[in-house]
């Protein structure tokens, strides 16, 4: 997915590295698909990138 910043000329780019347990729209949102797990959530603008690792866990529902 990939969305053009207005000021730049340069392409931001979002990725996730396991979209079952969380997705990313081209605007950088990100979303819980509902899976627990992990996954790892990057963007890149030219050469220049970051990432950061997501952790979804299940909900507690006490008295279930």
């Amino acid at each position: 997915m990939a969305v053009v910043e207005a000021h730049t000329s340069r392409q931001l780019i979002w990725t996730t590295s396991n979209p079952s347990v969380a997705t990313v729209s081209a605007t950088g949102l990100v979303t819980a698909t509902g899976a627990a797990g992990r996954a790892i959530v990057a963007a890149r603008a030219g050469s220049v990138s970051g990432s950061r690792t997501l952790t979804v866990v299940a909900p507690h529902c006490p008295g279930t």
